[in-house]
């Protein structure tokens, strides 16, 4: 990469070097020999596009192609340095996901709630390109709808949980004291030699009370904050404060034993389970060792990471519609990624400069990926997939620039339309995301019209072109910030196959945007 880097610059001190200040080797009979075909670089040469000889084209567009000035690819090798450092300490940091395209089964003896040592077991989605699981990647920065805004699906599964917490669950003791935890009675007479104790108009601390026992807290018992007067605890466990200074009421049942399962989260949907930590270890989860129920921690916080929420209920990191285009899912995506970039942007670069190339980089990216958002918004999705396809839009508009130059421009243009499609059809893949690449593609187009230096077209036409391109991309990203924002209840059943068409039952089961039930993970075990 950074050899890459060296030979760029190298070059572009010969060609500054060189008679023309642009020309490498301009020689007097053909304009483009031996020469960086303007921006087109690699591209060009591999589709081969012909350009009319020197004494076809008019003086006035010579004189503007040979005073055109190479720049360094300074914007080039800073992405490439940031985007490799961060797939090494990402590697360093999480640990590899199974390689695969499948759901892997994983059995494991753990340290359950019944203080037994039982065999428990789950699905782990693989990752086919060799880098972290994707609830690492949520926790790492990826696009992802949940954490980016208040879900209305997740907000009303994790409302309904906290309703049966509140209502159905108590305190489950074991007579012989060796531990307790807070479950339904349906899952406390599973165990045997239990007691369920559940308040029923029960007068505790003061207060006729139906919600509750709480496993470890208690009204009678909290010193801070202390239950009384107008400061008493709600007959609503989900509203119990976190009690930060216990008193001596150990005769109290729900208080005399350890608490062996505490809040876990688990998944990407904002699941909590109550478990031990060896057991949510396991299950990949956050533990949460300082707290009694699961309406006391915010599954949704440890699930994005990053920064805290504004409102607790509201997720707001919108931030990551740019953040997910520098991490990679694995060393292959990374790789591919980097060669891709190696390939196309430094030659758009030294034709249109560092700040126009990021531009057209970052705008592309986040327009890919808040329409990938809006359509999947489920889907955890990483990589400037969106980025490359603005790069490759940009092409496009380098064509359309150089039309009155080249030989056959039709056909030069289909060539590379051709290529275009040939991508999109690799995105019905799984692991790919299409959505980025269309959202990509078109916001590239419009940010290239108006950011990409026009060499040969009319000034005329280019003003005209301006006008219409850069409207197009402001009410084009707000109508789908909007979208995103506002239409939280958008299903669409269908959406998921533009990105990956099921060819097998099992082949796009990575994109099944349904919300599992709760507890997924530990049904039938």
């Amino acid at each position: 990469m950074f050899h890459c880097c060296a030979v760029y610059r190298a070059e572009y001190n010969r060609a500054i070097q060189s008679k023309g200040r642009g020309l490498k080797h301009p020689p007097p009979d053909d304009l483009y020999e031996d020469r960086r075909d303007v921006g087109l670089g690699w591209f060009g040469r591999w589709f081969r596009y012909s350009y009319k000889e020197a004494k076809e084209i008019d003086p006035d567009t010579r004189k503007k192609i040979e005073d055109v000035d190479l720049n360094r690819p300074y914007f080039t090798c800073w992405l490439l340095v940031v985007q490799v450092v961060i797939m090494i300490v990402t590697l360093a940091v999480y640990d590899l996901a199974p390689v695969g395209v499948d759901l892997k089964e994983e059995q494991r003896q753990v340290l359950t709630t019944s203080l037994a040592i039982e065999s428990r077991g789950h699905q782990v989605e693989q990752n086919p390109w060799i880098g972290p699981s994707y609830v690492d990647l949520i926790h790492l920065g990826a696009k992802y709808g949940p954490c980016m805004r208040r879900d209305k699906k997740v907000h009303d599964t994790i409302s309904k949980e906290r309703e049966i917490e509140r209502d159905s669950t108590a305190c489950c003791v074991r007579l012989d004291r060796s531990g307790c935890v807070q479950l339904t009675k349906q899952e406390c007479d599973r165990a045997v030699f239990t007691e369920w104790l559940k308040w029923d108009k029960t007068e505790i601390g003061g207060k006729i009370r139906s919600s509750g026992s709480v496993c470890g807290q208690d009204p009678r018992d909290c010193l801070e904050p202390q239950s009384t007067g107008a400061h008493q605890w709600p007959d609503d466990i989900t509203q119990w404060p976190i009690c930060r200074s216990r008193g001596n009421q150990s005769h109290l049942k729900n208080m005399r034993d350890e608490v062996t399962g505490r809040p876990c989260c688990i998944g990407i949907q904002g699941e909590c389970v109550m478990a031990t930590e060896e057991e949510c270890d396991f299950l990949d989860g956050y533990y949460h060792e300082d707290y009694s129920l699961c309406s006391q921690v915010n599954c949704m916080k440890s699930i994005c990471g990053l920064s805290h929420f504004l409102d607790p209920d509201s997720p707001d990191q919108f931030y990551r519609i740019w953040t997910s285009l520098f991490l990679h899912v694995g060393i292959i995506h990374c790789v591919i990624t980097i060669v891709f970039e190696i390939i196309v942007l430094p030659d758009l670069e030294r034709l249109a400069g560092w700040l126009r190339i990021m531009l057209i980089f970052i705008l592309s990216g986040i327009g890919g990926n808040i329409v990938s958002a809006f359509f999947t918004p489920y889907q955890a999705e990483v990589g400037p997939s969106g980025s490359l396809f603005g790069l490759i839009a940009a092409l496009v508009m380098e064509v359309v620039d150089k039309w009155a130059i080249l030989r056959d421009p039709l056909w030069d243009l289909g060539k590379l339309l051709l290529f275009i499609i040939i991508l999109f059809i690799v995105g019905f893949l799984p692991f790919v995301d299409n959505y980025a690449h269309v959202g990509g593609f078109v916001f590239g187009l419009l940010s290239s019209a108006v950011l990409l230096p026009y060499i040969v077209m009319e000034k005329k036409t280019r003003m005209i072109v301006i006008a219409v391109a850069a409207p197009a991309f402001v009410i084009l990203f707000t109508l789908f910030f909007l979208l995103f924002y506002l239409v939280e209840d958008f299903d669409c059943s269908g959406c998921k196959y533009f990105s990956c068409i099921p060819f097998t039952d099992t082949f796009c089961q990575n994109l099944d945007t349904k919300l599992l039930p709760r507890n997924s993970d530990l049904q039938g075990l």
